[in-house]
């Protein structure tokens, strides 16, 4: 693993990999804010109900701030991760060409299913954390449990969009891998390169068990 990681880092500083990054990251700011642009009204009366047991007003607005902003942090890295999952193929394949050469990534996915995978991991990260909302602001705990809750976006995604290139689309992810990627979202700027570090360790540490 340790062999892994650490080609990875050495994989996404290459210039290909920035672009990228930097391309799906600008597409998913976009999109997250015309949600937030959009739906802002909905989404503030979402709010003051989920917020109304609170009673003292400061505390409602504060707390009503601060949601919101996770809220589209969240969505940000959801769609992050979702357009990194749709496009990254060809730069898997890339580097996987760089660094195995004997063995051809020439797998095909099915666009359909690549969606329904990203929607379905997306759904379940969204409903776990509106259910665990409360416990994110506790130091420490809610850290963990947000560390978790990335690792599902990008856990069984990356195991189908790396796996089917090698004609084995059922295989599965490590929850350590999901878990070092969703570490990055921690850290502003590098976040976006989260779901793509995950692909690529997942392609490295794929590929040592296959040897």
């Amino acid at each position: 693993m340790i062999n892994s990681i650490l080609k990875t880092f050495r994989d996404i500083l290459s210039f290909r990999v920035i672009f990228f990054a930097l391309k799906i990251a600008f597409f998913s700011l976009l999109a997250s804010t015309a949600i937030m642009w959009g739906f802002w009204d909905t989404i503030s009366a979402a709010m003051s109900s989920y917020l109304e047991f609170i009673p003292w007003d400061w505390l409602q607005i504060s707390s009503q701030t601060l949601i919101k902003i996770l809220f589209g942090y969240v969505l940000f890295i959801s769609f992050l991760s979702m357009g990194t999952s749709i496009w990254s193929d060809n730069v898997i394949k890339e580097i996987s060409l760089q660094r195995y050469p004997n063995i051809k990534p020439d797998g095909k996915a099915d666009i359909l299913k690549v969606i329904f995978i990203n929607l379905k991991a997306t759904v379940i990260f969204l409903t776990l954390f509106a259910l665990c909302l409360p416990l994110i602001f506790i130091p420490i705990i809610g850290q963990i449990i947000m560390l978790y809750l990335w690792s599902i976006q990008v856990k069984v995604p990356t195991a189908y969009d790396v796996g089917v290139l090698f004609h084995q689309p059922d295989v599965r992810s490590s929850r350590t891998i999901s878990l070092i990627a969703s570490l990055f979202n921690y850290i502003p700027v590098l976040n976006i390169f989260a779901p793509l570090f995950a692909a690529i360790l997942f392609l490295h540490d794929f590929m040592d068990k296959q040897k």
